[in-house]
């Protein structure tokens, strides 16, 4: 059975749960191939893509770059499009209503100049839902043979305007693909919800490597101190954290927070915690790679993600620095939001909070500082609900088994 995994780029460091995913599948003895529309982050290469020869295992259906001006891209790809004028009978299927989100920028039929003949699989796993469109698109055309399979992670099943814009298109993709794959029962509610068939709908989640996690007990540091590890951007809450960070001042509780990431709020998030003060017991540390990350948390007491909605809708999926943290013993902080509830239980396994209330954090902050929870079994609950619902052996095996029941139907 071969299976291939349909991207937008590949690599990419902040989507290492498609690259363990892969690895997780040809562990498990699965012919694996990767098409990828454009390359990805190439250097530094990660070590993972190296272990498991992937990038022989791919194939580029466009060679565009992260970091090539739009000038540049619109040209190369209308060079490629223009070889398909002579195909009259192809250009005018490209015009139909279902192809206008591909057509963008002219990246479908710069594609499909490129593919000689068909790309050919038994499943086909795409990430997030516009590349699933994308496949689907390819398939219809005859560019494409194999079942397609799409995993909704986050923007794509809450985004405002993507569940605009792709209304029509995820129909489509409901009626014609074999599967999809949501990260989370809610997702699977809400695809339901917007007419794709139950019998289609498989819950996979996202999980984590146990081996490479080691499990850390005891109390708080006296200085307690707090790490968030996240892309600086609306939805995952970080200006309720630092607000929450100056009421814990106020509290004169002796804390220090570290924010590891990058991304468009950074300046904003300097000026805020400088308005506030807090450049004393806050620290911006920018993007950290994965080792440095784990060796900040070995010291951690408390791991810190309080999400929200974004303005435009954009919503988490259930994210993994939180299941890391779990596994390693770090107490976790977070709200109800998207999955999050199905992965943290209110004072059991983690924390949780509302959506959008930095004096709730800092409360939940506070009452963990003065060790008024028995930490050690909500530690041991989060282990256990790691170990049990998202171990990554496990849930790769369950994956297996989604294939090999699309592939026989």
């Amino acid at each position: 059975m071969k299976v291939a995994f349909f991207l937008s780029k590949f690599p990419v460091s902040s989507e290492t749960f498609v690259l363990n995913q892969i690895n997780g599948l040809i562990s498990l003895g699965v012919d694996v191939n990767i098409w990828a529309l454009n390359k990805g982050n190439l250097n530094p290469l990660d070590p993972l893509v190296s272990q498991y020869d992937l990038l022989n295992k791919t194939t580029y259906l466009f060679e565009e770059r992260i970091g090539d001006a739009k000038s540049k891209k619109f040209i190369k790809r209308f060079i490629s499009a223009s070889k398909l004028l002579v195909n009259v009978r192809l250009i005018s299927k490209l015009f139909k209503k279902r192809y206008k989100n591909s057509n963008k920028g002219l990246m479908l039929p710069a594609v499909i100049s490129r593919i000689k003949g068909q790309l050919v699989a038994d499943v086909v796993i795409a990430h997030f839902g516009p590349i699933g469109v994308f496949a689907q698109n390819l398939q219809s055309l005859g560019k494409l043979d194999g079942k397609i399979m799409t995993v909704f992670h986050g923007y794509d099943i809450s985004m405002k305007s993507v569940l605009e814009q792709y209304k029509f298109d995820y129909q489509k993709l409901f009626d014609e693909s074999a599967a999809v794959l949501p990260i989370s029962n809610l997702w699977a509610d809400k695809l339901i919800a917007m007419g794709c068939p139950e019998n289609k709908v498989f819950v996979n989640r996202m999980g984590i490597n146990l081996t490479d996690f080691s499990f850390k007990q005891g109390g708080t540091s006296s200085t307690l101190k707090l790490v968030s590890v996240a892309r600086l951007i609306e939805k995952k809450g970080l200006f309720d954290a630092i607000t929450a960070m100056s009421l814990l001042k106020n509290a004169q509780i002796d804390f220090s927070y570290k924010i590891i990431g990058d991304g468009p709020l950074e300046e904003q998030l300097k000026n805020y915690i400088l308005d506030l003060g807090l450049e004393d017991c806050v620290d911006l540390v920018g993007f950290l790679p994965q080792e440095k990350v784990r060796e900040v948390l070995k010291e951690t007491d408390i791991f810190l993600l309080p999400s929200i909605t974004a303005e435009n809708g954009d919503m988490e999926g259930i994210p993994v620095a939180l299941m890391e943290s779990m596994a390693m013993g770090i107490i976790t902080v977070s709200t109800y939001h998207s999955g999050i509830p199905e992965l943290i239980e209110n004072e059991v396994s983690g924390f949780l909070v509302s959506e959008g209330a930095p004096k709730q954090l800092a409360k939940t902050l506070i009452s963990i500082s003065q060790e008024i929870f028995d930490l050690e079994i909500i530690r041991s609950n989060a282990s256990s609900v790691i170990q049990n619902k998202f171990n990554q052996q496990l849930l790769y095996q369950e994956l297996k088994s989604i294939i090999e029941k699309v592939h026989g139907s």
